[in-house]
């Protein structure tokens, strides 16, 4: 198995139960308890994994529905021929990857994305590029050595 086909067996579980999809309403939903909770037993603990699943499960609302997203496109469409342009920048403790993906007729979109199991090198790689319909971002992009799924919704990059 490759290492593509590896990384997509790993996210497979995750798409196929709802998880992914529901993650972050489940996340917001439970620092709504844990305030409730602050208030009833006035006690500042529970605020403060309160704000934690808050914060995370609003950061992460676009993760679960693009990977879900990644999967199908996957399984469904036929992929395409393109470059990405990966960038590492080193906040202190992580890194953070970007992607410029760039395919003829097509235009170029740019994202962050997390690697799942493999280590990105920076620079410019021949990518396969599958999407849900023509003109729109790419739900998964895989470079020999694992996948590329956007973390957020990708932007249309400069140039």
């Amino acid at each position: 198995m490759s290492p593509v086909e590896q990384q997509i067996s790993n996210l497979r579980p995750s798409t196929g139960s709802g998880l992914a999809t529901n993650l972050h309403y489940y996340l917001i939903a439970g620092a709504v308890l844990l305030t409730i909770s602050s208030i009833v037993l006035w006690h500042p603990i529970p605020l403060m994994f309160a704000t934690f699943l808050a914060l995370v499960g609003w950061g992460s609302r676009a993760a679960g529905p693009l990977l879900v997203a990644a999967i199908a496109a996957y399984d469904t469409a036929t992929p395409t021929h393109g470059q990405v342009t990966i960038s590492i920048s080193n906040d202190g403790d992580t890194d953070r990857y970007y992607a410029v993906v760039s395919e003829r007729g097509e235009p170029d979109w740019k994202y962050e994305f997390i690697p799942q199991g493999w280590r990105p090198l920076a620079g410019s790689h021949a990518v396969r590029i599958w999407r849900l319909e023509p003109e729109t971002p790419p739900a998964i992009t895989a470079v020999e050595a694992g996948i590329l799924v956007p973390r957020d919704w990708p932007a249309n990059a400069p140039g």
